[in-house]
């Protein structure tokens, strides 16, 4: 995936864009693997420079066991949201924005909101305070590369990106305990929500409850990109609006029909 030039927001993308993220909108952001990245899946590393870091009151919030600080870059750990997309290192350089849901996911121009468990298990590893349904801590009990693998496959199960009965995952079976769900059905495609943990929502709760957000990857102008979107964390009382993603997509389809305008106008 090669994006090799860029067009402008038409005036009307832009403000519903802007109205649907929070002021990371169009922050670049950089993702790369590291020592517990297990396979095709997390634990990522997403990298944004200080300089231009619109991210400071999300990493503010995660543990030093999930970001690190150098003298020019803010860091901090994620997992992918979906499954059959992707992004590419080399460099894996993104504008990027923050919503309640995947975008493009699935079916073209679809939304994917966040769910409630994927809330709760990502909360509680950013930071650092994750264990399974033993108890066991994430961080310091067996191999972190292993338990990685674990949480990634319980996120991808849990908004419906892969099959299988993994009712039985350790992290899955926390988040069960931590909040009262006796079974769970997950997703089955990006516009219809499970039950239990894979619900949009459960007892009022939903992902951003928990302060997680989807990590929405662009760019988001002209032909966008379909690429994999990942978690961010933000401590709960600084939520985005559950509306985000739907006036996101809005503002990538205005962005298009202008786009498609212009081109009519300079054929006619």
């Amino acid at each position: 995936m090669k994006i090799t030039r860029k067009k402008k927001f038409g005036i009307l993308a832009l403000a519903f864009a802007a109205a649907s993220a929070s002021s990371a909108f169009g922050t670049t952001i950089a993702l790369s693997g590291g020592a517990y990245q297990n396979g095709s899946g997390g634990e990522f590393t997403a990298s944004v420079s200080k300089e231009t870091n619109d991210y400071d009151a999300y990493i503010g919030t995660y543990s030093s066991l999930t970001a690190t600080n150098t003298s020019t870059t803010n860091n901090f750990q994620t997992f992918c949201i979906e499954y059959n997309e992707h992004f590419y290192w080399a460099p894996a350089t993104y504008t990027s924005a923050v919503s309640s849901a995947a975008i493009r996911g699935g079916v073209p121009g679809g939304e994917d909101p966040v769910s409630v468990g994927t809330g709760w298990l990502y909360s509680q590893f950013a930071q650092g305070l994750l264990k399974d349904n033993l108890g066991n801590n994430y961080f310091t009990t067996g191999s972190r590369y292993t338990n990685a693998g674990d949480l990634q496959n319980a996120i991808w199960w849990l908004e419906g990106e892969i099959g299988g009965n993994l009712s039985g995952n350790k992290y899955i079976m926390a988040a069960a305990a931590a909040l009262g769900v006796s079974s769970t059905v997950p997703k089955t495609s990006p516009l219809e929500g499970g039950t239990g943990l894979a619900a949009d929502s459960l007892n009022g709760r939903n992902a951003a409850w928990f302060g997680v957000h989807a990590l929405n990857l662009g760019p988001f102008e002209g032909n966008p990109a379909v690429s994999q979107d990942q978690l961010i964390y933000q401590k709960t009382g600084n939520q985005i609006p559950d509306g985000g993603a739907t006036l996101l997509l809005l503002g990538l389809s205005l962005s298009g029909m202008g786009a498609l305008q212009r081109r009519m106008r300079r054929t006619a």
